[in-house]
C-alpha cells in the first residue's frame, strides 16, 4: 500500500484467488472493519498475473486495513509498516471468539517529516576547557 496523488493504492499478489477484498476501518481503532472495497486484477500478463490492486480515495490520515481472499478471514498486508491488535499485554479475549490467532491489522498513518533530534532537550553547551575525556 502506498500513498498516491489521488488517494491510496493497495496491491497484493494472490495468484490462486478468485476474489480479493480490502477491509478498512476508518472509525475508532479496534472496532469492526467498516468499509469493504473489491480489488481488481492488474492489467497485463506475465509478472502482473495474480496481482490485484485498487486505488481508494477519501481515506483519512490514519486507518486500519486487512485483505480478504475469496471471502475468508482478515489477512495482514505482509508489507504493512505498522500493526494494531496486540496493544494490551496478556489480553487473550480473542480466544473466546474461537479464533486461532490474534486479530492483527495493518495500520497506516501519514508520515510527517521531523528533523533528527526534534522534541529532545538541547545538548548542554560545555566549554572545551571544562570537558573531561575518559
Amino acid at each position: 500500500m502506498h500513498r498516491t496523488a489521488g488517494g491510496h493504492r493497495f496491491t497484493v499478489y494472490s495468484p490462486g484467488a478468485k476474489r480479493v477484498e480490502l477491509a478498512v476501518n476508518v472509525a475508532k481503532p479496534f472496532t469492526p472493519l467498516t468499509e469493504l472495497f473489491a480489488l481488481e486484477p492488474c492489467a497485463g500478463g506475465g509478472e502482473a498475473k495474480g496481482c490485484w490492486q485498487r486505488e481508494v480515495v477519501g481515506l483519512p490520515d490514519a486507518f486500519e486495513y486487512a485483505y480478504r481472499l475469496d471471502g475468508g478471514p482478515d489477512l495482514l498486508d505482509p508489507y504493512a509498516r505498522a500493526l494494531t491488535g496486540g496493544e494490551v499485554w496478556g489480553d487473550r479475549s480473542w480466544e473466546a471468539s474461537g479464533r486461532k490467532f490474534r486479530p492483527y491489522r495493518g495500520f497506516f498513518q501519514e508520515r510527517t517529516a521531523v528533523a533528527p533530534g526534534a522534541g529532545r532537550p538541547a545538548r548542554p553547551q560545555i566549554a572545551d576547557r571544562d570537558r573531561v575525556i575518559y
